[in-house]
């Protein structure tokens, strides 16, 4: 089942290529003043993450840990 997602999804972005550089869809790009730029908010997002995980005072979860078992 896994292979064929992925198939599947090689083939939407196949579909998606072929569609981004049509005539037909540039040129309707262009009469509505669509941008052209894309982000993608995935590594952003990923970033948040690991910076909600990071443990900026220098202290590691085994630390503090130690320091709670040792009091």
């Amino acid at each position: 089942m896994l292979s064929t997602s992925i198939e599947r999804l090689e083939q939407i972005e196949a579909e998606r290529q072929e569609t981004f550089y049509s005539e037909a869809f540039q040129q309707w790009t262009s009469s509505l003043n669509v941008s052209r730029l894309y982000s993608n908010p995935e590594p952003l997002i990923n970033a948040a993450q690991m910076n909600k995980e990071y443990n900026y005072k220098g202290e590691n979860k085994v630390g503090i840990l130690s320091k709670i078992f040792y009091l």
